[in-house]
């Protein structure tokens, strides 16, 4: 698979807790890790994870978003390019 060398993290993203949050696992990573596939992965199970994460209420939201989304990216990932 790909894989690449971690890149250190810029400091005016690591003296942001919210930027860190958000890209410090992108500037971490050194490869694609096929457990983090999206195969098999359902909406249910999501928000059971997003429910201990973030809350039931925002869980829900998020819940709700997806599916009103789901149209839109099945029409995107049946159209794209690769």
């Amino acid at each position: 698979m790909f894989s690449w060398e971690a890149s250190p993290l810029p400091a005016r993203i690591a003296a942001d807790e919210r930027n860190q949050r958000f890209l410090g696992t992108i500037y971490g990573s050194t490869g694609a890790k096929k457990e983090k596939a999206s195969t098999g992965i359902t909406l249910e199970s999501r928000m059971e994870l997003w429910k201990e994460e973030f809350g039931a209420e925002r869980a829900e939201i998020l819940g709700r978003r997806v599916d009103e989304s789901w149209e839109d990216y099945m029409y995107l990932r049946d159209v794209r390019l690769c």
